[in-house]
């Protein structure tokens, strides 16, 4: 195997194992960020931040800018578990509530400019061969 292939095979996901790989990595990186910002918060509240706000331009108590920073989060996350467990299709669009068919495109779905015209080809016959021969067609008459 030569490293072209390797590579093509890791970023699509052509090994059963690197999906599992995909979402470990997406998992446990939303958790490292998160303890970062902790670290963060901790060691910037702890030895000293600035206020630009105040007369005094150094902030040195710690205390009052953590319980503020939790207040702020309580509300974060109370509005955010309002959403999600009272209503969580508020924010969603009603598409995703029908059933889905594989064998029908919805209408909203629009191709790049530049493909509307085979899309528009394909979409015309009811037999997909006979769309096919005929984007081809198109091709041979041009």
């Amino acid at each position: 195997m030569n490293l072209g292939f390797i590579i093509s095979s890791l970023i699509w996901c052509s090994f059963d194992y690197v999906l599992n790989r995909y979402f470990i990595i997406h998992f446990t990186l939303a958790l490292v960020i998160g303890l970062f910002i902790v670290i963060h918060l901790l060691v910037l509240h702890s030895f000293t931040s600035f206020n630009p706000f105040s007369s005094s331009s150094i902030i040195t108590s710690f205390l009052p800018i953590l319980y503020k920073d939790f207040f702020v989060l309580f509300f974060l996350f109370s509005f955010i578990s309002i959403l999600l467990f009272f209503e969580p299709d508020l924010l969603g669009n009603c598409v995703n509530q029908s059933f889905a068919n594989p064998l029908v495109t919805p209408v909203h779905i629009v191709p790049e400019w530049y493909f509307l015209i085979l899309y528009a080809i394909l979409r015309s016959f009811p037999n997909k061969i006979v769309g096919i021969l005929m984007t081809i067609l198109m091709f041979l008459l041009l």
